[in-house]
């Protein structure tokens, strides 16, 4: 015999729930909520870094101990969704970056902050100094965006669940070899020109092996902006 009862429970633990676990699927390659240099996907894709955190993230500096290492590899399919705070400023510098252009043949992929203070998406297509390449804002204020791409098309999808920009893409060239760098290029490491690091905030960033759908990508930004609520960030 079952007996129910048409009760309601309060419970004040409810919080001890994971906010993290809406983000965590079978495509998640790592998941950084940059409180430590942890992954939280199960991995183990935990990231190396000289730099410190404060209650909204890492905290970003253009030089060499500010530079994030991830062992995340580039797939067929990416999507990065990246949550940060990027100071508008007149230095070229590096956001996330694999790229290589130290042979004949260019691979890889570079998000950049031009000196305008405009972002630019670099996939390398797999010939000397050749580029497919898509602009986007990046900077001035607490931005949560998913940079998504296959072997057809680069895009990258607002927090509305919007598409910025998109780019056809012809060629492409992935780069394998080498984890990407978030704020910055080591000296020594073949990632372009742009090599410099940020100041500002990083909040939140993950990677996934898969290529997102607008709404997908909507409700896992949305995720993120909440748990950037609890730490007093207002994510538009």
């Amino acid at each position: 015999m079952r007996t129910i009862f048409n009760t309601r429970f309060n419970l004040p633990y409810t919080d001890i729930i994971d906010p993290r676990i809406p983000l965590i699927t079978d495509s998640l390659i790592a998941g950084y909520d940059m409180l430590s240099n942890r992954d939280f996907s199960g991995r183990n894709n935990h990231f190396d870094w000289s730099g410190t955190f404060n209650a909204q993230g890492a905290v970003l500096l253009n030089d060499a101990s500010h530079i994030i290492q991830t062992p995340v590899i580039e797939q067929e399919e990416m999507t990065i969704i990246t949550c940060w705070n990027i100071t508008a400023d007149s230095t070229n510098s590096s956001l996330f970056n694999n790229l290589d252009t130290s042979g004949t043949n260019y691979k890889g992929t570079r998000l950049s902050k031009l000196s305008t203070n405009n972002g630019q998406l670099d996939i390398a297509k797999g010939s000397a100094g050749t580029l497919s390449s898509m602009a986007s804002g990046v900077s001035g204020g607490w931005t949560v965006r998913a940079w998504s791409w296959n072997n057809s098309t680069l895009r990258d999808i607002q927090h509305s669940g919007t598409i910025g920009h998109s780019v056809a893409l012809t060629a492409r060239a992935m780069n394998t070899a080498r984890g990407y760098s978030i704020n910055g290029v080591a000296s020594g490491v073949p990632g372009g020109s742009i090599t410099a690091g940020n100041t500002g905030t990083l909040g939140f960033m993950c990677f996934y092996d898969e290529f997102m759908d607008t709404d997908t990508a909507k409700s896992r930004m949305d995720v993120i902006a909440n748990i950037m609520a609890t730490r007093g960030v207002s994510v538009p």
